[in-house]
C-alpha cells in the first residue's frame, strides 16, 4: 500500500477487524497512529484492537483440553480387592434382607 494513503490504512484495518483478523488490523492501526498522532478515531480503534488481541491471547492461555477421566488407566486388579470380599458382602446383604423379612 502506498505510504501516503492514510484513509486506506484505516479502511483496511477496519475491514480486517470485521473479518476477525485483529493482528492484521493492529499493524495498520499502528502505522496510522504513528503517522497521525492526533487522529482520535485511529487511537480509539487501535486501543480496541489491542484489547481484542489481549482477550484472545488470554483465552488461548487458559484453554485446556477436557480433564482425563478418573477411570483412565485404572486397573481393577491393582486395587487389591479379592473376590472373597465381594462374596462376603453379598452374604451380608442376603442376611440383612432375610432379617427384615422375618426369615431368620
Amino acid at each position: 500500500m502506498e505510504g501516503t494513503n492514510d484513509k486506506a490504512y484505516f479502511r483496511r484495518a477496519t475491514a480486517n477487524m470485521g473479518i476477525v483478523k485483529p493482528k492484521l488490523a493492529l499493524r495498520d492501526f499502528k502505522i496510522l497512529a504513528a503517522k497521525e498522532p492526533g487522529n482520535r478515531d485511529a487511537a480509539t480503534k487501535l486501543a480496541e484492537c489491542e484489547k481484542i488481541i489481549r482477550r484472545i491471547q488470554f483465552e488461548k492461555a487458559i484453554e485446556t483440553e477436557s480433564p482425563p477421566s478418573a477411570w483412565e488407566g485404572l486397573d481393577p486388579d491393582d486395587l487389591g480387592i479379592s473376590d472373597s470380599a465381594f462374596e462376603s458382602t453379598s452374604n451380608v446383604v442376603k442376611r440383612s434382607k432375610s432379617r427384615t423379612m422375618g426369615l431368620s
